[in-house]
């Protein structure tokens, strides 16, 4: 058998192979849109991608000294664990969505068929908090908080703490 060092160095480097190729194919990134079934099948592909590496590794060093089914249940747990740990931050993401924590609070300004459409979408998204809208006239959107005309933007940015506008008119 191996010491015990040469397998902890042969993971620490394999885990960095892990690490690099998720960022290089963008799985890393902090606002992910992906469902938890498109994220797992993305992190079973890059995870490939990670596996044939490491293969290539040895294949160029020659150096490999252990039986290659470690290699492959490493792998098969690395990807599960992967995938776990993703299901569990997205299960957590959830509760405090759904607590109101992480959620941007968004603004519309106009009201029209656009702003209709846009605020349907925007309410299902746990991700946004739509917190009314400012229009001109008498047109006033469903289910949703009228704040005030164009004129008074400022202070209503400033008292419902607003963090993303969307301009669906040309009245401005």
């Amino acid at each position: 058998f191996l010491p015990v060092e040469d397998y902890l160095k042969f993971s620490l480097l394999f885990g960095a192979m892990l690490v690099a190729v998720f960022v290089f194919f963008g799985l890393y990134r902090l606002r992910n849109t992906e469902g938890g079934l498109r994220e797992s099948r993305s992190v079973l592909k890059h995870s490939v991608v990670w596996i044939l590496l490491v293969m290539s590794y040895f294949f160029v060093t020659r150096e490999i000294f252990f039986s290659r089914l470690v290699l492959i249940f490493g792998a098969v747990l690395a990807i599960l664990l992967v995938i776990l740990a993703r299901m569990l931050l997205r299960s957590i993401e959830h509760l405090l969505l759904d607590a109101g924590i992480g959620q941007r609070r968004v603004l519309l300004l106009g009201a029209n068929k656009i702003s209709e459409r846009i605020a349907r979408r925007l309410l299902k998204d746990p991700h946004y908090s739509v917190v009314g809208y400012l229009a001109e006239g008498s047109k006033r959107i469903p289910n949703l908080k009228f704040l005030g005309s164009f004129k008074e933007l400022r202070r209503i940015v400033r008292r419902h703490k607003v963090e993303s506008l969307i301009q669906t008119t040309q009245d401005l």
